[in-house]
């Protein structure tokens, strides 16, 4: 039990959400660094694809002072507080040893809409498309209207 706590805090870091409050739709990059000596490489799983999580690219690694730092690059379809799920890491180690880093997820707040931030609370989405054409062509596809006030 005790080299089992041991192990995970020698691993490090958490995962970070950058950016750290994403919208709708938005290029994520979910960024995690390990403990490891130089000369070690990480074996990457790539995310199972779920309706509200879609990976963009295959997952990066690579040695940055003291330890691996891993990423995956995502977009998330859905508002709210969603629960990412990152897959196992495998640590590959220059004399053969190979250490895995257990699954585990990563909590990211997504927000409805950019054109939600606002200084004027009283503003509607219907007012704000109105003040911006160019965003009426693109943002009544991706974000339902609030008509109330």
């Amino acid at each position: 039990m005790i080299a089992l706590l041991l192990a995970l805090t020698l691993q490090g870091g958490s995962w970070t959400v950058r950016p750290d409050r994403p919208t709708v739709g938005d290029t994520v990059r979910l960024v995690r660094t390990l403990s490891a000596p130089a000369g070690v490489r990480a074996r990457l799983q790539p995310l199972e694809r779920s309706e509200t999580v879609e990976a963009l690219e295959l997952p990066t690694s690579g040695y940055d002072e003291g330890g691996v730092t891993v990423q995956y690059t995502v977009a998330l379809f859905a508002p709210g507080r969603r629960a990412v799920v990152m897959p196992e890491i495998e640590l590959l180690y220059p004399d053969g040893r190979v250490e895995s880093v257990p699954a585990d997820s990563v909590w990211v707040t997504v927000t409805s809409c950019g054109w939600h931030r606002q200084t004027n609370s009283n503003t509607t989405s219907r007012e704000l498309l109105t003040q911006d054409p160019i965003s009426s062509l693109f943002f009544p596809k991706i974000c339902p209207m609030n008509p109330k006030k």
